[in-house]
């Protein structure tokens, strides 16, 4: 993404920093405790993409315990914070702030990340300042030379430290502009002079290393008792870094290996800002500490499984009408391209010549415009008031998102696509994950339709991940039964699933995402909502009324809870190749496709990474099928008989098979349950899902 952030990073942890006597490269990232280290580039991105990610050891490793921490701990970690700052273009933007909490449980969204694990990582989308194709424009341009700097201050045997360490990185290759990157001026800071930064708690921590963990470099060349890494260059002005000239080939990952020209040939030794020269100049220790790579070190490289969204020009079900429409929306009944012939029909003589000589197409060339400018207009304003006129920023790497029915299935797909994006991701689920979660994915088995039980999980939720910023409520059931065929247990268990646990996980996330004003509530519903076919009518009633629910949602969160930039977002999609829909025949393949679960979720996603409200409707007949209630009593009646034919070996899908056992169990849980409260003194409150009988 930017010409020397990464690769020159990435030498010069090669080359110098760390604290152990050998690192890993893991996952496309470097760790090297003690030291902030930029992520090495994946496969397949632009050089790591849209974001700078941090991999952090805040544990100095591991002489420095993680919180909670007893009130006369003699060794703690205060704060951390990450900025990114140029003196040349004046800006000092705040990548993260891990200020301690009131409690001093936690020492916020650095710390309380990816709990147990003393590596903390963080990821940073640039800002809109910083977009571009690298080379400033316009006087006061933000790009330029920058400073990631990482500032950690700790208590150590009863002494307070302050450390600061800087990687400089140069802006230079193009970052794609983005409706989604936060306003630089919500991220800037003042910036402080050498002078200003108060250094005075900066104390010498050698015994943070065990001695000959490492030396400090003066020159490329190499230095007493060390290795020569190259020839010798001048030293390098604060923004750049280490070329990988005169680095050996096996202290290169190997898809590196021929392709140097990406990584450049330039070879200089790194040199601390003036900020950090200023350390030096009070006899403070840096925490600058250059350690040389023993030949003998070994060097893993692993690259963790990727799940993009879907990019190709054709979706995975083919041509379809969807391909066809959108082509046409882009083209024929784009009013940005038809504006332009109107006018040579208006104002220039050979369009005046043509439009006498055929009136009826100019005619209706005029008409199409209308509508498809009429069609653009509709579309901005639906957007801008399901949004209530305000936009709201999301920080991805912050944001964790809770997925109901996550295991599998679409859900599992829209889980792991959100994690891909650097979210923490949350997965509820009776059954387990179906596929390779990455770390950032969380797994809690948890009975969505009892209020319970889902208030005990989203306690440990809140405590050991972190409060829920954006629920998918996905979880469907859909039991394939007539009417008459269908006991009091498959209705209930429908609608526990497929209604009633919305209003459940709702009331148990909801209130934080009001506090904060900030959030996402995801419901995905169905096709069903529109048109009910037989053997499917409690699901159908189920999803009409979780779709009303999102509806009446959407209207509260504005005229009852005054949070305006909490998002709801409805998702409508057709006959899904899942495994609830087995043995549904579909016809249509054309109009109606059989869908991958991967093409709903990549919709599903695409629409969350806009942080908007809105509808996700898939295939396009449903912006059809959604007017059924309007049309003719007869065409209503025909579409819903014709469905018949569709049902014959329709199955549905049987999470659970024994319902009296599951309601039994449930109902037994919640006896006892109740019996502990009266015993503590605590009330009673009964389940509203299900009154014991």
């Amino acid at each position: 993404m930017i010409a020397s952030l990464l690769p020159n990073a990435l030498l010069l942890l090669l080359a110098a920093p760390t604290l152990a006597l050998n690192f890993t490269i893991a996952g496309g990232q470097i760790f090297t405790p003690g030291l902030a280290v930029l992520d090495a580039p994946q496969p397949g991105t632009p050089l790591g993409g849209e974001t700078i990610e941090v991999a952090l050891d805040v544990s100095a490793n591991g002489r420095l315990p993680l919180p909670p921490y007893p009130d006369d701990t003699p060794t703690k970690i205060h704060n951390i914070t990450i900025f990114l700052y140029s003196y040349a273009t004046g800006k000092n933007f705040t990548i993260t702030n891990g200020t301690a909490t009131a409690n001093n449980a936690s020492l916020g969204d650095i710390i309380v990340s990816e709990p147990g694990s003393t590596v903390k990582h963080v990821k940073w989308t640039w800002p809109d300042c910083l977009v571009g194709d690298g080379q400033p424009t316009t006087v006061g341009s933000a790009r330029g030379v920058y400073n990631i700097s990482i500032r950690q201050n700790f208590r150590l045997n009863g002494d307070d430290h302050d450390t600061i360490f800087d990687v400089p990185i140069s802006v230079t290759n193009r970052i794609e502009f983005g409706l989604l990157r936060p306003t630089c001026d919500s991220l800037n800071n003042p910036l402080m002079t050498p002078e200003e930064i108060d250094i005075a708690g900066a104390n010498d921590v050698p015994v943070l290393f065990a001695p000959g963990d490492s030396t400090q470099v003066q020159t490329s060349g190499g230095d007493a008792g060390g290795d020569s890494l190259g020839p010798s260059k001048q030293p390098a002005t604060p923004g750049q870094g280490l070329g990988n000239a005169g680095v050996p080939d096996k202290l290169l990952p190997q898809a590196w290996r021929h392709s140097r020209r990406h990584i450049g040939r330039q070879v200089s030794i790194w040199k601390r800002t003036p900020v950090v020269r200023s350390l030096h100049k009070t006899g403070s220790h840096t925490l600058l500490l250059f350690h040389h790579i023993p030949h003998t070190a070994t060097y893993l490289l692993y690259i963790p499984p990727k799940m993009p969204l879907h990019s190709s020009l054709l979706p995975r079900e083919g041509f379809t009408a969807d391909v066809l429409f959108r082509l046409l929306g882009r083209t024929a009944f784009n009013p940005a391209l038809l504006l332009p012939l109107l006018l040579l029909a208006r104002y220039t003589k050979k369009g005046e010549d043509l439009s006498i000589l055929h009136p009826l197409a100019y005619s209706r060339l005029r008409k199409v415009f209308y509508l498809s400018l009429a069609r653009w207009l509709n579309n901005v304003h639906s957007r801008r008031v399901v949004n209530n006129r305000c936009r709201d920023v999301y920080h991805w790497h912050r944001e964790v998102v809770v997925v109901t029915g996550g295991s599998g299935g679409i859900g599992g797909h829209v889980a792991q696509l959100l994690a891909e994006q650097g979210c923490k991701v949350v997965v509820l689920d009776i059954q387990p994950l179906t596929y390779a979660a990455p770390k950032n994915v969380y797994f809690y088995a948890c009975d969505i339709t009892s209020p319970a039980t889902l208030r005990d999980v989203a306690e440990r939720i809140r405590a050991e991940v972190g409060k829920p910023t954006i629920l998918i409520n996905n979880a469907g059931v859909a039991r394939g039964k007539t009417i008459l065929d269908s006991t009091e247990r498959d209705v209930r268990f429908t609608f526990d699933v497929n209604t009633l646990s919305h209003y459940w996980t709702v009331k148990e996330f909801l209130p934080d995402m009001v506090a904060s004003n900030h959030g996402m509530v995801v419901t995905v519903a169905s096709f069903a909502s529109w048109v009910t076919a037989p053997n499917m009518v409690d699901y159908g009633a189920s999803k009409a009324a979780a779709q009303a629910f999102h509806e009446g949602l959407a209207a509260e969160l504005v005229t009852r809870y005054a949070a305006p930039k909490v998002r709801t977002v409805l998702v409508n999609q057709g006959y899904t190749r899942t495994a609830l829909f087995e043995g549904y025949a579909n016809e249509s393949r054309f109009v109606a496709p059989t869908l991958h679960p991967e093409t709903v979720a990549d919709a599903i996603v695409r629409q969350v990474l806009r942080g908007e409200s809105g509808q996700v409707v898939v295939p396009g007949l449903g912006n059809v099928i959604s007017g059924l209630a309007g049309w003719p009593l007869w065409l209503q009646h025909g579409l819903r008989a014709k469905y018949q034919s569709l049902m014959v070996g329709f199955k549905g899908r049987q999470v659970v098979e024994d319902l009296e056992g599951f309601y039994e169990k449930r109902e037994r849980e919640e006896r006892e349950r109740r019996e502990k409260e009266k015993e503590g003194g605590k009330g009673t409150e009964e389940s509203a899902v299900l009154v014991p009988e």
